[in-house]
């Protein structure tokens, strides 16, 4: 089964009007692969396979400069900085704090996801960039320029701070002019390819209703929690909190006022909805436990250096969502069915003209570096392929 496709959720959310570089990574999940893309799967799995035999150090990991792969007659390819610039700009901002977490072999397994989702994406803007050139279409720099003053402002409006400075953002997330401006020329390149297609299409009432019947079972909600959090790295303090709650204090005020990490800090705590396979296993132990020690509606543990209080505001049982609760829901689900249905024939279409991708079969990529005996958060090619790519990125700044 064929995971994220990013390209198809950059369509989505462009003719959305959202904000493409920041959230194209989460993708759409295709359900329904042709006998063709197995095939090619199972291809790259048994090339993987022998790959992982001939024990890759970081080392080997391709130069920046290799081409990684190419459509047609040189029509287009991109590089090994293009991919790695790509993977560094779509990678949730805890991706490696999420990694820390995992043993070697499952962090390789998530990056190797990773790589196979930036490389579809690139191949489908490769396709969706020849056919906007082929169709004799143009973006101007001064729309151009309006997109970024457009991203600018979203950006500054979801900070919840008037006075917040956009620029010095995006620089410490590594964003360069540059890039920004090439996100924002794919960006409007996408929107003048698919809105012709994408915008016509509707979805009745009755196809609504027929997709909730047939797929009733994915609507189906286990027990669920709504819960606040805070979380400290001192266990003394973890103490003064719960004592100051038992005293009476806010609980989200309490979090606005202890918590460091900005998200949770702006929410003040709040998380709300969640059921145990959202969380990671330990802490769904700890909170969905009915024997967790605490005080009243709280629990409190421990996990690595993090101590966590938690409160529990309500508690549903698992029950299976009605129609008219989420109508507007599945209204987007079978709209997005539709696209994704009419972006997957587009794809197909430019194979046709233009020719299958052809991937660098000698291609050395961070996951291809063997891990076996390295501990979490030390897998050898990422780190030095980002800092590679950063150091030319920056050079490439230089007058």
């Amino acid at each position: 089964m064929k995971h994220n496709y990013i390209a198809l959720f950059v369509v989505l959310v462009v003719l959305a009007a959202g904000i493409f570089f920041i959230i194209r990574y989460e993708g759409i999940s295709v359900n329904t692969p042709d006998s063709k893309t197995q095939q090619n799967e199972a291809s790259q799995n048994e090339n993987n396979t022998n790959k992982d035999t001939q024990n890759y150090s970081a080392d080997d990991v391709s130069d920046p400069e290799t081409i990684v792969c190419t459509i047609g007659d040189n029509l287009y390819s991109f590089t090994m900085n293009d991919f790695i610039g790509e993977m560094y700009r779509i990678m949730p901002q805890d991706f490696e704090q999420t990694m820390s977490q995992l043993s070697a072999p499952d962090q390789k397994i998530q990056r190797k996801q990773l790589e196979d989702d930036v490389m579809n994406f690139l191949i489908e803007t490769g396709y969706v960039t020849l056919y906007f050139k082929d169709s004799g279409l143009e973006i101007s720099d001064d729309e151009i320029r309006v997109e970024i003053e457009k991203t600018k402002t979203s950006i500054q409006q979801q900070s919840g701070q008037p006075d917040f400075d956009v620029d010095a953002y995006l620089g410490e997330l590594g964003v360069t002019e540059e890039m920004l401006r090439k996100d924002m020329h794919n960006q409007l390149m996408f929107q003048k390819v698919f809105s012709p297609i994408m915008d016509p299409v509707t979805v009745t009432d009755q196809e609504v209703r027929s997709y909730y019947d047939e797929n009733i079972s994915n609507f189906a909600l286990p027990d669920q929690l709504d819960i606040d959090v805070i979380l400290t790295y001192d266990q003394d303090e973890m103490h003064t909190i719960i004592q100051k709650y038992k005293n009476g204090q806010d609980f989200n005020d309490l979090a606005a006022e202890y918590v460091k990490d900005p998200q949770v800090k702006k929410n003040r705590g709040v998380v709300g909805w969640v059921s145990e396979k959202d969380l990671p296993q330990e802490m769904a132990l700890h909170i969905f436990n009915e024997e967790e020690y605490g005080e009243g509606d709280i629990v409190f543990f421990t996990i690595e250096t993090v101590h966590y209080i938690v409160r529990k505001k309500d508690f549903r049982e698992a029950h299976t969502q009605p129609f008219d609760e989420i109508k507007e829901q599945i209204e987007k689900i079978s709209l997005d069915t539709k696209k994704e249905a009419l972006y997957k024939a587009f794809i197909d279409e430019q194979k046709k003209k233009y020719g299958e991708p052809v991937i660098n079969p000698s291609l050395v990529l961070p996951s291809d570096v063997v891990v076996s005996d390295v501990p979490p958060n030390t897998l050898p090619g990422m780190e030095g392929m980002v800092d590679q790519f950063m150091d030319q990125q920056q050079k490439n700044q230089e007058p």
